[in-house]
């Protein structure tokens, strides 16, 4: 658990070559992360270079475990890393968090199975592509705001599955907008905008089967 208030500053490199990526710190969670941050008092990981880039971190990588789904970050900023965050066969709850300036991007991998993957005020600021999620994800996103991207908006893809979109903002992103691609399932996009993303590139791309829902969207630009 962190507490509220704190500011991690991380290394940008890994003098013991381990982990996932040798070059970089990681933080790898097996267990259960919380983050627990307040309204003005927010948990801040960060590179700690006095002249910080992109990818100067790995960034956090939630592992394959029945634990890592229980992790809960709330009023977080996460910036400077290679990857926001990785899921691998996680669904951690995120809420009021903020990914900011990722290279790759901001939330990359799977969610684990049967377990919704629900990110409620999550935004992704110019990050390479936004989210890049597979395996199947299911769950509600709130106000997800994805924004100013190097890349594109993102790609959601998978089985079978149950996904709505209520409140998000896919806006002024380099490469184009959000694809989505679902074998099955339902897909709900409600009350959200694409606006502004890549020249001649959709705002939303809808691909795959099963019931299809779009309500009250703004398209622009």
């Amino acid at each position: 658990t962190i507490e509220a208030g704190p500011e991690v500053r991380f290394a940008t490199c890994d003098d013991t070559n381990t982990g996932l990526d040798g070059n970089r710190i990681e933080v790898i969670v097996e267990g259960i992360l919380d983050l627990a941050g307040t309204s003005g008092n927010e948990v801040l990981l960060q590179s700690g270079s006095p002249t910080p880039q992109k990818a100067d971190w790995y960034g956090l990588r939630f592992q394959n475990t029945a634990d890592s789904s229980d992790s809960t970050l709330t009023f977080d900023t996460i910036r400077h890393a290679k990857y926001g965050m990785r899921l691998s066969s996680s669904s951690p709850t995120l809420a009021d968090t903020t990914i900011e300036l990722a290279s790759v991007s901001g939330i990359e991998g799977s969610a684990r199975s049967a377990v919704p993957f629900s990110p409620t005020r999550v935004t992704v600021d110019d990050a390479g592509v936004g989210v890049n999620l597979s395996g199947g994800v299911s769950g509600t996103w709130t106000d997800v705001t994805i924004e100013n991207g190097t890349g594109h908006g993102g790609t959601i893809s998978g089985g079978s599955l149950n996904l709505r979109l209520v409140g998000m903002s896919v806006l002024d992103n380099a490469g184009g907008g959000l694809i989505t691609s679902l074998s099955g399932g339902t897909l709900e996009v409600i009350l959200s905008a694409f606006n502004g993303n890549g020249a001649a590139e959709a705002g939303l791309t809808v691909n795959g089967t099963g019931t299809r829902t779009l309500v009250a969207n703004d398209y622009e630009n």
